[in-house]
């Protein structure tokens, strides 16, 4: 008998986990986004970031039916802004538009980074491409980066590298 009841409880037990689990699996999940978006731009307003961010910005707030708020957060090559997305909770609320700098320059240019440009982010999808280019003042008689190198070379002192931003994709402005 007590064999007959053990069997009842456990088939029960079963019975009801499976019932659970069913319905559970037949409850539809929220709909997203629940709120406004937050897009964290790491880098200042009014620049390319977050010209991009903007533009994606209004088009995906009319498609999902939901604000995305541009949250500039500028700094340290992009590393203060990623840092503060990094710490948002994992809903899909928070997201990071960001440049290779955070992502592939300054993981090897600063040591202590306050996240993991790899663990700590997913990526969605691939925006946009920038071109770089290199440019001299019309004073230096060069037209080659082969010539400009020289150039330098033989005049270390007079020669000069300015950045836009250190640590960034667009940092090298030479003069």
């Amino acid at each position: 008998m007590r064999d007959v009841v053990r069997s009842c409880q456990i088939a029960t037990a079963i019975a009801l986990s499976a019932a659970a689990l069913a319905a559970y699996s037949q409850t539809p999940a929220p709909a997203w986004p629940e709120r406004p978006v937050r897009l964290v731009v790491p880098f200042p307003a009014r620049g390319a970031t977050d010209q991009v961010a903007r533009v994606i910005a209004q088009r995906v707030s009319r498609d999902i039916g939901q604000q995305i708020i541009i949250d500039n957060k500028a700094g340290a090559g992009g590393t203060i802004g990623s840092a503060e997305a990094a710490k948002a909770m994992a809903d899909g609320h928070t997201l990071l538009l960001t440049t290779s700098s955070t992502r592939a320059i300054s993981p090897h240019l600063m040591p202590r980074l306050p996240c993991d440009a790899v663990k700590d982010f997913t990526p969605v999808a691939h925006l946009a491409d920038a071109a770089s280019v290199l440019l001299v003042t019309p004073s230096p008689p060069v037209k080659t980066m082969a010539e400009l190198i020289d150039y330098a070379r033989k005049r270390p002192a007079s020669s000069t590298m300015r950045a836009a931003a250190a640590a960034t994709a667009t940092a090298p402005s030479c003069t």
